[in-house]
């Protein structure tokens, strides 16, 4: 039976382990990740974060930062699922991607690249590296509308799953995860209501409290 994971992403999906190390590795980029990307050093106020520029910074200094790169709220339902002998056939990362807005601020917080950089470089080296037998299919799920609007947010994921995902799952063998610790509470939600609606006794919510990742 194949396993579907779904991920909505938020900007606290990746933290970095030992800054002191990293500092010491890459004192060239070290001042743009906490000054230019205003990534915290000292807190866990991740509320001025350039989420976009983190993004191709982890891409671009990958090889040298891999090991202290935690994906503290993903990782607990990875462990779970293998636990419970689930081998994921395929992960949606839910990510934004906001066409319309304009304001910078906004903008700055949307999770596309990280998407981009956990399919591409990160769950590649994971995946191995925690001696997973398999490597599951990673699709992104974009979305451009704004994610703090309910309306759009059911609207548009709606569309998503008939349209990308639906029609590519030719079986009644399968199961669905929705893990709902990241994402605004608007994406989670509009993600909620869309998989009942379509996956019916499927699809199984899981959830941690961030304060205990």
């Amino acid at each position: 039976m194949e396993t579907l994971l779904f991920i909505p992403l938020g900007t606290r999906e990746i933290t970095l382990t030992g800054l002191e190390d990293i500092k010491k590795k890459i004192t060239e980029t070290w001042k743009e990740l906490t000054e230019e990307i205003k990534y915290p050093e000292n807190d866990k106020n991740f509320r001025n974060l350039n989420v976009r520029k983190f993004g191709y910074w982890l891409t671009q200094n990958f090889e040298v930062i891999k090991d202290n790169i935690d994906i503290q709220i993903i990782e607990p339902f990875l462990k779970w699922l293998k636990e419970q002998n689930k081998n994921i056939s395929k992960i949606y990362l839910i990510a934004t991607n906001q066409k319309e807005e304009k304001d910078q601020e906004y903008i700055k917080r949307d999770t596309c690249v990280i998407a981009d950089f956990l399919k591409e470089k990160f769950f590649p080296f994971y995946f191995q590296n925690k001696k997973y037998n398999y490597l599951p299919e990673v699709e992104i799920i974009e979305l451009n509308d704004k994610p703090n609007d309910y309306d759009l947010m059911i609207r548009e994921i709606d569309e998503n799953l008939k349209g990308k995902i639906l029609k590519n799952i030719d079986n009644n063998q399968y199961v669905v995860y929705v893990e709902i610790t990241g994402g605004t509470p608007q994406i989670n939600t509009a993600l909620m209501l869309n998989c009942i609606k379509y996956f019916r006794k499927k699809v199984k919510f899981i959830y941690k409290s961030e304060s205990t990742t």
